[in-house]
């Protein structure tokens, strides 16, 4: 891999006294914050966010401090992102600016860790057996997608470079053969997971996003795509035979996936093909099982009719 493009913030040795980088008192001045207002919280956040990406901290230390901005920052107000973006802000005006800060709040996050990983690609360090690495790739990758995914859930196209910056993140998991490498510090319901899954995951979920969603549907069909995403398969060019769900990805642009037929890209060291067939089998198997429980016919319903599209779009999307 010659180049790693992650876009990162200039930093210096000086001190800024209003960054906090005692583990024990942050997590003290965090709970006063997010007590606040959400719309001055999430500014608050995002401004002191920027604030420590400028400074130089060790890496080890700098991914604790992240993780602990994460935790506190994804256990109050962005899993509860939509309340927050259609019922604090009554006016248009109000809900455009909530809707920006909290895109600033994902991508002054995925920032920090970007600097772990960068400084690991100059370094030359690879990330194996560095968990503290591994945990910056994973979650750079994972608030980036959070980023599409916030863009996707308010109408909108995703950030400038998210997809690219993605892409970049998978290609170095893959030069450095971590791909499927579990990342111990994150725990999923679904096992652990890996760059590979979550990569596939978000990909899979913009090739759905191209027929457009319902914006309250976003995030529930980013959540069953988790089990499923493991079942996707990419090849390393994009010379794969064209079927009704195959796609081809650059990793050098900054796009998502488009269908194998329509893609026209030249043959490269950054092109890659998705199959997505395995994936629409798995789904269809799955809604065959639920179709046997009567015991929760309403539930079992709302979700066939989402792994249902689901699928549609997968098999159909510019094909």
């Amino acid at each position: 891999m010659d180049i790693l493009f992650l876009t990162t913030a200039p930093q210096h040795q000086a001190v800024n006294p209003e960054v906090e980088l005692d583990r024990e008192r942050l997590r003290r001045w965090l709970d006063k914050v997010i007590a606040d207002e959400v719309g001055p919280a999430v500014r608050t956040l995002t401004s002191t966010l920027g604030s420590f990406n400028e400074m130089q901290v060790d890496d080890k230390t700098r991914v604790s401090l992240l993780e602990l901005y994460r935790e506190v920052i994804y256990e109050t107000f962005l899993i509860h992102e939509d309340l927050c973006l259609d019922h604090v802000s009554p006016s248009a005006a109000q809900q455009e600016r909530l809707y920006e800060d909290v895109l600033w709040l994902y991508m002054g996050l995925a920032t920090g860790y970007k600097i772990v990983v960068k400084n690991a690609y100059d370094a030359g360090v690879r990330p194996r057996w560095k968990q503290y690495l591994m945990t910056a790739v994973f979650r750079a990758m994972e608030l980036l997608s959070r980023a599409v995914i916030h863009a996707y859930r308010s109408g909108r196209n995703p950030p400038p470079l998210s997809f690219l910056e993605i892409h970049q993140l998978y290609l170095y998991a893959e030069t450095c053969d971590v791909l499927t490498v579990a990342v111990k510090a994150v725990r999923r319901e679904s096992g652990m997971p890996t760059v590979d899954r979550l990569y596939k995951q978000i990909m899979l979920l913009s090739i759905m996003a191209a027929t457009g969603f319902e914006r309250a549907d976003v995030m529930a069909v980013y959540t069953y795509l988790e089990p499923f995403a493991a079942c996707c398969r990419i090849f390393p060019d994009a010379r794969y035979d064209v079927g009704t769900a195959v796609y081809a990805v650059d990793l050098a642009r900054d796009e998502g996936p488009v269908h194998q037929r329509d893609a026209g890209l030249p043959v490269t060291s950054s092109t890659r093909s998705i199959q997505a067939e395995p994936v629409v089998t798995a789904i269809g198997k799955w809604i065959k099982k639920l179709e046997k429980d009567a015991s929760q016919a309403f539930v079992v319903a709302q979700e066939r009719r989402l792994l249902k599209g689901m699928m549609s779009r997968l098999q159909y999307c510019h094909a």
